[in-house]
């Protein structure tokens, strides 16, 4: 990497950030300040960012000032330092000397205002719009009960038990809310174009979204959204497709001049072809930097049926990757190779595989695996050995048998269309909408941590959040929204929490104090404030070793 590669990824990196947590910082503390100002305190400092002063002008009683530390800021009020002796003409203008509901009021306006401007920010995702996946079929596992059902790949759900649906979401909640009943689905055929009724039941299972109230939800099992890319394998020197040219691995990307971006348009588009024709002409890409390329391919029509029979096949049975010195290593499997069988069980997929490997656990009897490797057939054995992984969704180790290799499948991004309005009663509807639905993801996310559901590895730091504003930045206004949004949230329910040095320590020492008729005492302040600060750096830390751990890849 170059020093000019450097500092543009740096660039990226700190503008994004700088823009989110300055926004952030600015509209808390503004919160903080004007409620501060209504009931007549001298507020002496406005600073966004701690440490050093790098910019400051003074107006009025209060020093406006930008500071060196960007991941915080605060509020200097006149008479907040309980030692301090007040003279008694300006008691009134002292912070600790307003009365209790007053004082409550300045620091709840900081949390609140972060929870408001989320309600803005989510309206204004509204009025932009948003790209939101289609309500199509990206995948169907074979013997599921979607396939049990009718779907087909490529598919698109127009009505869930008569109800019209626009976007995934809406099909998906309407499952979800079907808990093991019968389901009647309308869906339009990606190839013919022809619209069916399919029917069946949905099932009740655990709810795989951790962050949800529901605990258990309807299902459709085998239905994804998620497609596979229109990347090909071919494993036959023999076939159609090799003869033409096409290799493992390659990206189709168009098809007599039609787009090509997901293997069911491929499929679709080739076995159209395969009955009156007896070749197509294809623009594929082998490797993400290469360039494009044009081939024809062509077969015998008498001897192709489906598309199976000129040698094409997903990516997902091809390996992509042998872990050194791991059981596949061992056995002989190379990159490239197909996987065809597992103790004589034809494998459709990449799941099925995953399944008859992780299944030594219960017999340790190694496994027979059958693999083409240029068109020839070869069995190997191989035992495979228990791995631990880190779950991406709770951080929690699991431990599994893996054989060692990785797939060559490639993922396609599902299909889209933007969300938007121009009614500004439903923007507002969606921003409050949005902005509760975050606050009750952002508490349970607080319970399970401390439940030990999700394993305290997956907080994040600052280097997270610059990764998460960079990468949305990149995409879009309303993606970069998006995440602002969500962290407002985040820091609207994290300065609540009652630890000493958070707005919410705060609330709760003036709420005993009105209880009881009195404040508490200097002693208890003290040891308290301690305490808080301590165990925020010590989080901060923590959450900062999580960052770079992750960044650089690390299991410590």
């Amino acid at each position: 990497m170059t020093i000019i590669d450097f500092a543009g990824q740096a660039f990226n990196f700190i503008i994004p950030l700088t823009i989110l947590l300055g926004l952030l910082i600015f509209v808390h503390e503004l919160g903080h300040f004007s409620v501060a100002k209504y009931f007549g305190v001298r507020v002496e400092t406005f600073s966004i960012g701690f440490g050093k002063k790098i910019w400051e002008r003074t107006k009025g009683d209060t020093t406006y000032c930008l500071s060196l530390i960007p991941f915080g800021g605060y509020v200097k009020m006149y008479g907040d330092n309980p030692t301090a002796d007040i003279p008694e003409e300006e008691k009134k203008y002292s912070f600790l000397h307003k009365p209790v509901g007053q004082r409550i009021a300045v620091v709840l306006a900081g949390p609140l205002m972060n929870f408001f401007f989320a309600i803005f920010v989510f309206m204004m995702i509204a009025f932009l719009g948003e790209q939101k996946p289609l309500p199509i079929i990206g995948n169907v596992q074979p013997g599921s009960n979607a396939e049990i059902i009718g779907f087909e790949v490529g598919d698109r759900i127009l009505e869930v038990n008569g109800q019209a649906v626009a976007i995934w979401d809406e099909a998906q909640a309407l499952i979800e809310k079907n808990n093991d009943k019968d389901i009647s689905f309308k869906v339009k055929r990606y190839l013919t174009g022809e619209e069916i009724k399919l029917s069946g039941s949905t099932r009740i299972v655990e709810n795989p979204n951790i962050l949800s109230t529901e605990k258990f939800v309807g299902n459709v099992e085998g239905l994804s959204l998620m497609p596979l890319a229109s990347g090909v394998g071919v494993s036959d020197t023999n076939s159609y497709a090799y003869k033409s040219g096409l290799r493992t691995g390659d990206v189709v990307l168009a098809i007599e001049g039609l787009e090509i971006k997901r293997w069911y348009e491929l499929s679709a588009e080739v076995e159209k072809s395969l009955s009156d024709k007896s070749k197509i002409n294809m623009t594929i890409q082998r490797g993400e930097k290469a360039d494009k390329k044009e081939i024809s391919l062509s077969w015998e029509p008498e001897k192709v049926k489906r598309i199976s029979d000129l040698g094409l096949a997903p990516l997902d049975l091809f390996v992509g990757k042998v872990v050194e010195d791991s059981a596949a290593a061992k056995a002989g499997l190379k990159v490239g190779d197909q996987v065809l069988k597992i103790n004589g069980k034809l494998l459709e997929n990449w799941t099925d595989l995953v399944k008859e490997v992780r299944a030594f656990g219960e017999t340790k009897v190694a496994l027979d695996v059958e693999i083409m490797r240029d068109g020839a057939i070869e069995q190997l054995k191989m035992s495979p050995t228990p791995v631990t992984q880190a779950d991406p969704i709770t951080g929690k180790e699991k431990t599994f048998y893996a054989i060692g290799i990785t797939t060559s499948l490639i993922g396609a991004p599902p299909k889209t269309t933007e969300v938007s309005t121009s009614n500004p009663i439903e923007a507002l509807s969606h921003g409050v909408k949005a902005s509760y639905d975050w606050s009750v993801t952002t508490v349970l996310s607080f319970w399970k941590l401390l439940s030990n559901e999700v394993s305290a590895k997956s907080i994040g730091g600052p280097i997270m959040i610059g990764q998460l504003a960079s990468q949305s930045f990149q995409i879009g206004i309303s993606a970069f929204l998006k995440i602002m949004g969500i962290i407002s949230i985040n820091l609207f329910i994290l300065n609540l929490l009652p630890l000493p040095v958070l707005d919410g320590g705060h609330l709760l020492f003036y709420t005993i104090e009105a209880i009881r008729g009195k404040p508490i005492s200097m002693r208890v302040l003290e040891v308290a404030q301690t305490f808080g600060l301590i165990l925020l750096l010590s989080l901060m830390v923590f959450a900062t070793f999580n960052d770079i751990t992750r960044a650089f890849g690390l299991n410590l």
